[in-house]
């Protein structure tokens, strides 16, 4: 938008220029075109004024004001690309006036140059901005996709400024854009009212009556607006959008060609063009055109809208809900891309954010679409009547209630209630539906009920209705169903021989060969479906198992790092989170978990991760929070149990006490809350409480003889009765040996000092359970306890042909070697450091062992980080101030020392202490 002022500077300013100008016959020369220019201009005659304007700067080309007036006819023609040229140049040449750049900027936003507009506002400061050059800030905003900071930006214009008809004009585009279409016909009505010429406003106008499906009041606004040079691109679009809405396909994509062809980079036409395909059912060609679109705007709203249709209709749901939270997080109040993406949430099986999403929603709303998710969603929570109260209105508010049968399916399978499900899909087909996915659907809640007959009749129905490969594909999936895996791959493969691309057939094919652990093949198959869609998550999940199952674990948390770059999978995050935290990064799983959290906060299987790295890094009571924030009605008994050991190690005892007992309430044998239970108690010191718990246990809980016995024993334990510990401990080893009480009798038998029982205890145990690696790591670990180097040596070795990674085994192992003297050591120390576990420990043994060998600096460099990871360890501090000493830091190996000994002077006269800080060199 030109307001009428700009006209009046480029004359005033372009009057000042002349006066000062060199000599008279040129002055008047330049005069007599500038002022025939600016007369054309003020005429609405814009080709001549561009013949005069041509011809004054032939005389003076280097005339900053006639480059300025020149720019101004220009964008007044809608030749932007020449306006931009000529504002550039008048700002090259030093003009000065007031908002002298906006020009440029409205020329760059003309021509869909959108980012250099954002770049242009985003480096000044707003308060600095006049009332005109925020608007068209906001009007750029808005164009990109940034519409709570366009309206935020509005609200306060129009607050200093309520009757300003840009600023308005710009509102009610946002409001259509929002559909909010009674609130944007009472703005463009009043404009109207007062400017009934107002081309801008004509032109908005048409796109409210496009809106409402009005398309004969659309025609007369657009014409009015294709008057005006300005206006007159947009309004050509306005007719395609007209075209669009009478099904007149090949008018549309007239109209669209033909503004390409002048301007090949207009965002709006591209999507215009995305949309005219979409109508068509040409979604490949649509998601061409719209992913263009995203590559000049990445948040551009209504390509990300139809993006996120095109994906939802297609079952693509990573990809919907990418699309659809870009809309939904640039705009929050957006009700369709709302909706959208609640639906996409229902489907991802998120129930709780798609509520969460759609607000409070009541039997009194008159929103069908809300409606429908809403209910659905309480059915999938298991709110069945709730659930219902809301499809029954929405059944009744809707033009034809056979369209609420898919997502009533949707939610009953998820619910459960398959028979109910297959009910409501047959009357769908009967009702005649056309596509797959209903018979698909049909199919898997009869397989899910064990009906598999009825699955194989789809089969003939999807065969009959022309959709082979699904019935091909489905065949497939019954045999799977009843594990006759050959069976199955002949009918995957066959399905891929019809069509290489088929994701499902390879999704369930690479599912196959992970079972059988065919692990090349299995990768070649989701390798695949990631080339044809690198948004899959499940493919990416499925290549992440494949390269954990080869121990190649970082190459596993490379590919889901930047998977997760570029999409939003909780699951992907999550499980990349977990890996990080086995290696050891517990704050980067952090980061990752929390992400994932923040897709699906009241997802439990992603807050107990999340929890679990929380109170890893003793975060004890975040954790408490993330696990309480998921709803009731989605906990289970596990979390629930999750939910009390976090608790108590929150010190939240009460809390913690209260949900153990309801869930022995609730499961009287389940055996893990008075487990936990008595370990609270015991925790606490309180060894009657915890003999009150363990009489309560019933006799009738699995495995009770063995059971009640370990936990007296644990009672005992716990008052430091190790006599009477070790006596219930062995009773209830003799009901059911297993490792686990096996390690709870050698904890009692070295408390009493008994070692060399304890070994030869767990020899016997060996000897019939050779790979029984915690047993062997307890007895390797006793072994190098007790001095014998050599038979310690053996069994640490022992584990490694199990376990080549393991990394305690690895760390003790390499300690030994370097005490004795074996060249091995080194070796293993850099395997420790290729493990990428970031322990103070483990560290600290290759760091130390690496110095010892000769490489002072790399030496240096790994107990350096031990010492941050382990600031409190003496051992650590002393390998580190020797080190220092090497390379030849001796007054940072003293301050190491001092500042240790101030924060723990209990070991101020520790003798390696007091050696470095008299400057005597460290030892071996």
């Amino acid at each position: 938008m030109i307001p009428v002022t700009l006209r009046k500077l480029a004359l005033t300013l372009l009057f000042s220029g002349i006066i000062s100008g060199c000599g008279p016959d040129t002055d008047l020369s330049s005069e007599a075109h500038a002022e025939r220019a600016q007369q054309l201009l003020d005429e609405g005659k814009l080709k001549p004024a561009i013949l005069e304007i041509k011809n004054a700067l032939r005389t003076e080309p280097a005339n900053a004001e006639l480059r300025w007036l020149a720019g101004t006819i220009y964008l007044e023609a809608g030749e932007n690309a020449a306006a931009e040229k000529e504002f550039a140049k008048a700002i090259e040449l030093g003009i000065h006036s007031v908002d002298s750049e906006l020009p440029l900027v409205r020329s760059w936003v003309a021509q869909g140059k959108l980012q250099e507009g954002l770049d242009y506002f985003g480096a000044k400061e707003l308060s600095s901005l006049s009332l005109e050059a925020r608007v068209l800030y906001a009007e750029i905003l808005l164009a990109s996709g940034e519409v709570s900071q366009a309206e935020e930006l509005l609200e306060a214009v129009l607050e200093e400024s309520p009757d300003l008809v840009e600023a308005l004009l710009v509102l009610a585009r946002l409001e259509i854009g929002r559909r909010n279409l009674p609130v944007a016909k009472r703005l463009i009505d009043e404009i109207i009212l007062q400017e009934a010429d107002n081309p801008f406003a004509n032109l908005i106008a048409g796109e409210l009556a496009v809106a409402q499906e009005e398309p004969d009041k659309a025609g007369d606004f657009f014409a009015i607006a294709e008057q005006d040079s300005r206006t007159k691109t947009l309004a050509k679009l306005g007719l395609a959008r007209i075209a669009l809405i009478r099904l007149d396909y090949p008018l549309g994509h007239s109209i669209t060609r033909s503004i390409l062809d002048e301007s090949p980079n207009l965002p709006i036409a591209r999507y215009l063009k995305g949309l005219l395909y979409f109508q068509e059912g040409e979604y490949e060609s649509a998601i061409n055109e719209l992913e263009n679109v995203i590559a000049v705007i990445p948040k551009h709203t209504a390509s990300q809208l139809l993006l996120g249709k095109i994906y939802l209709d297609n079952n693509q749901l990573e990809r919907a809900n990418l699309a659809l939270s870009t809309v939904v997080d640039s705009d929050p109040e957006h009700l369709s891309g709302t909706q959208l993406l609640a639906t996409t949430k229902l489907r991802l099986g998120q129930p709780e954010e798609a509520l969460s999403l759609l607000g409070e929603v009541t039997a009194d709303s008159n929103d069908a679409l809300s409606l429908v998710v809403a209910g659905s969603a309480h059915i999938a929570l298991g709110q069945t009547s709730r659930g219902a109260v809301l499809l029954e209105k929405a059944t009744a508010i809707i033009d034809d209630p056979s369209l609420l049968r898919g997502p009533l399916a949707r939610a009953h399978i998820a619910a459960g209630d398959f028979d109910t499900a297959v009910s409501e899909l047959r009357t769908l087909i009967q009702s005649g539906t056309q596509g797959p996915e209903t018979h698909l659907l049909l199919a898997f809640a009869q397989i899910s009920k064990g009906d598999l007959a009825g699955a194989y009749t789809v089969t003939e129905e999807l065969k009959q209705a022309g959709f082979t490969i699904f019935a091909v594909n489905l065949l497939g999936a019954i045999e799977l169903r009843q594990n006759n895996l050959d069976k199955a791959k002949k009918h995957f493969i066959s399905a891929l021989e019809e069509d290489p691309a088929f994701i499902p057939a390879l999704m369930n094919l690479g599912r196959i060969e992970l079972a059988q652990n065919a692990l090349e093949q299995a990768q070649t198959h989701f390798n695949s479906v990631f080339e044809i869609d690198p948004t899959h998550a499940d493919a990416a999940l499925a290549l992440t198992e494949i390269l954990v199952r080869e121990d190649r674990v970082d190459d596993a948390i490379e590919l889901l790092r930047e998977f997760s770059d570029h999409n939003q999978s909780s699951r992907a995050l999550i499980v990349l989170a977990q890996l990080l935290s086995q290696k050891g990064k517990s704050d980067e799983a952090l980061q990752f978990a929390t992400r994932a959290n923040t897709l699906s906060p009241t997802a439990p299987e992603t807050a107990i991760v999340l929890a679990l790295i929380q109170n890893g890094l003793g975060l004890n009571n975040e954790a408490l929070t993330t696990l309480l924030k998921v709803p009731e009605q989605r906990r289970n008994g596990q979390f629930n149990l999750a939910i009390a050991q976090t608790a108590q190690v929150a010190n939240r005892l009460s809390l913690a006490r209260s949900t153990l007992n309801s869930l022995i309430e609730e499961s009287p044998t389940e055996v893990s809350p008075y487990v936990n239970l008595i370990s609270l108690e015991l925790a606490e010191g309180d060894l009657l409480a915890a003999q009150k718990v363990l009489s309560s246990l019933p006799e009738t809980t699995a495995g009770y003889n063995t059971l009640y016995p370990t936990l007296f024993g644990d009672i005992h334990r716990s008052a430091g009765r190790y006599e009477f510990a070790l006596e219930y401990y062995q009773k209830a080893f003799q009901e059911g040996a297993s490792a686990k009480l096996l390690h709870s009798i050698a904890g009692a038998l070295l408390k009493l000092n008994r070692e060399h029982e304890t070994i030869s205890m767990l020899e016997e145990w060996l000897s019939e359970h050779s790979d029984d690696l915690p047993t062997r790591l307890l007895l390797a670990n006793q072994l190098m306890l007790q001095g014998d180097d050599g038979s310690a040596i053996e069994h640490y070795e022992e584990i490694l042909k199990y376990s080549d990674s393991h990394p305690l085994a690895l760390n003790n192992l390499a300690w030994l070697y370097h005490q004795n003297g074996n060249a091995k050591s080194i070796a293993i120390a850099k395997k420790l450091l290729n493990l990428g576990i970031e322990n103070g420990d483990i560290l600290d043994t290759a760091g130390w062992i690496i110095l010892n060998e000769g490489d002072i600096e790399q030496g240096l460099s790994v107990l350096s980080r031990a010492h941050d990871l382990e600031p409190g360890s003496a051992d650590i501090t002393y390998h580190l101030a020797v080190a220092l000493q090497r390379n030849e830091k001796y007054s940072k190996a003293s301050k190491v020392i001092t500042n240790f000994i101030k924060a723990y002077p209990e070991h101020s006269n520790r003798p390696e202490f007091v050696a470095i800080l008299e400057g005597q060199k460290g030892s071996r």
